[in-house]
């Protein structure tokens, strides 16, 4: 027989969601391109192109998932369309990405 699925409380939820923001900020993300290598040191990003890493702040994931949910149309639309592109399957940053870079560079 096969078990329903069991759904996270809150406190589980923000345990994995503290968790990812302190690896992206601590440890970084590996992304083998250095064309978006570029762009992203060029927006201010901690850029490690020996090791191909990236690492980025806990109030830029916070503050550009803001801007992420309003401009886009739905959360799947929107993480369908960032991996693609931080796999290198897309050429260029997604619209939203580049609407958001283009106003609030890393300083």
């Amino acid at each position: 027989m096969i078990k329903p699925i069991e759904v996270l409380d809150n406190k589980q939820i923000e345990r994995i969601h503290s968790g990812a923001l302190q690896i992206l900020e601590k440890v970084g993300m590996r992304l083998r391109s250095e064309t978006h290598l570029s762009y992203l040191q060029e927006q201010g990003f901690e850029v490690d192109k020996n090791n191909w890493t990236v690492r980025i702040p806990e109030s830029l994931v916070t503050r550009y998932l803001k801007k992420l949910r309003r401009a886009s149309s739905s959360v799947q639309e929107m993480g369908e369309t960032i991996c693609r592109w931080a796999t290198g399957t897309a050429t260029t940053a997604p619209p939203v990405v580049s609407q958001i870079w283009s106003t609030s560079k890393v300083v």
